[in-house]
């Protein structure tokens, strides 16, 4: 048997090592640390590296495309999300060793201010995401009604003003099929002639038709498009004793169709209605302090009509003003803006349970892609705009403040003004932030995007 020398051969082997190691086969240490693993959008990241410096080349990768070979790079990420962060260093030429981090890239809370005082009333999002918000502003000029666009991170791209009118109405605004939208109330009409109006704008701001129906006597609250492809609207119809509900329905192009009123059932306030392949729901008050849900069919008859108290027996509601309804796979949900009730039913408009939330005056509810409601509103002794969260079947699971802290001076209030879900999944709430200081009141409209469980995106 032949002998194996092992020494020499150890020896060789250590060799052979050395040199490939001198070729570039030696591993680098690789790392690098963040300020802060938690970034806003537009703002600066600053990266120090911690890696061996001898010998060493650095390839860095943002996550959002960006590449960078500087040892201690900064970066700004332009838009929000969850991007992973990654070192490589090479050793001659070739890749030694890699490290990788995790940062969470914000859009956090923007203010909008026109003017001293800016209310944006409604919101609506546009095929790429950009948020369109309609509104009125005042100053010592006086007061109009605004548009403006903001991108998908909430950076403010133009605003467009509409005519001055002493008596502006702006419900709100959705998006139609054909990409443009749809703004209900009377904002073009400087004789001010109180009738139900509706205006089409396209993405640019620019009015497409704006039409005034002379049948009706009161305000529009909201209108969205029909899935006939028509448009339906409610609002308030003035009365000689009070104001009740009022439906109206018209074609694609704002041509009157058919409109019922609900005088004599005395509904008043609704602020919002669902359409359906079959129908429309809507809900109301009345004097009498119900909550009564109603179904229509295609051509304005009611299907169905079911009511409840606001108030548990024995107990005492606040007050009982205008009712918003939203609906998931398995419920209607129905607020209302006097009162921190909340009242649960089935699709059939069944009584189920009454809930609560945090909020004095709920004005505001949306439901979730996950079958969840979001409720928010106005509340005079809280300094911030407030948002209750709720399981699908309102049971509250947190609570949420959203808005700057005045600290400047006392009082400081702030009003939640629209909340809807987007195309991705989360939420936007919009509000509208006041100050009032030394005699003066000054206000701004709130944007914040929201995820599901309340974290601002």
């Amino acid at each position: 048997m032949k002998r194996i020398q092992i020494l020499p051969l150890i020896i060789a082997l250590l060799w052979i090592y050395g040199c490939k190691k001198e070729q570039g086969f030696y591993v680098a240490k690789t790392s690098f640390t963040i300020v802060n693993t938690q970034a806003y959008v537009d703002s600066l990241v600053q990266f120090t590296n911690t890696s061996d410096i001898d010998r060493v080349a650095y390839s860095w990768d943002f996550g959002d495309g960006v590449t960078s070979d500087l040892k201690d790079p900064s970066h700004t990420y332009t838009n929000h999300g969850q991007y992973t962060i990654t070192l490589k260093t090479f050793v001659n030429k070739t890749l030694s060793n890699s490290a990788s981090q995790n940062i969470s890239v914000l859009i956090g809370e923007k203010y909008l201010s026109l003017k001293t005082i800016t209310e944006g009333y409604n919101f609506a999002e546009g095929a790429d995401s950009s948020i369109f918000v309609i509104g009125v502003t005042s100053g010592t000029d006086g007061a109009q009604v605004f548009l403006s666009k903001f991108d998908r991170n909430l950076r403010f791209s133009w605003v467009k003003y509409f005519n001055k009118n002493s008596y502006s109405v702006v419900g709100n605004i959705e998006k139609t099929a054909d990409g443009n939208f749809l703004i209900s109330g009377m904002f073009n009409d400087p004789a001010n002639s109180n009738h139900f109006a509706l205006t089409k704008i396209d993405q640019q701001g620019g009015i497409i038709w704006d039409t005034k129906y002379e049948q009706t006597n009161g305000e529009c609250i909201f209108a969205t498009e029909a899935k006939d492809g028509g448009i339906i609207s409610i609002g308030s119809e003035e009365t000689a004793y009070n104001s009740s509900v009022n439906v109206l329905k018209t074609d694609g192009n704002g041509n009157f169709e058919w409109q019922r009123n609900f005088a004599t059932e005395g509904l008043m306030s609704a602020k919002n209605i669902i359409p359906l392949n079959d129908g429309y729901l809507f809900a109301a008050s009345t004097n009498a302090d119900n909550c009564v849900i109603t179904k229509l069919n295609l051509n304005g008859e009611v299907v169905w009509k079911k009511s409840t108290g606001w108030q548990i027996y024995g107990a005492t509601v606040y007050r009982v003003f205008s009712s918003t309804i939203a609906m998931n796979d398995k419920y209607l949900v129905v607020v209302n803006d006097g009162n921190y009730y909340v009242m649960v039913f089935d699709l059939e408009g069944n009584f189920i349970k009454r809930s609560y939330s945090e909020i004095e005056e709920n004005t505001l509810i949306a439901s979730t892609k996950k079958n969840k409601f979001v409720i928010g509103g106005r509340d005079d002794q809280k300094e911030t705009t407030i948002v209750n969260f709720f399981t699908d079947i309102l049971d509250r699971y947190d609570t949420r403040l959203y808005g700057k802290r005045n600290l400047n001076c006392q009082p400081t209030r702030g009003n939640g003004s629209a909340l809807k879900s987007l195309s991705g999944g989360n939420l936007l709430f919009m509000g509208i932030r006041y100050k009032e200081c030394m005699g003066t009141s000054v206000g701004s409209t709130l944007l914040v995007k929201i995820k599901e469980n309340g974290d601002i995106q």
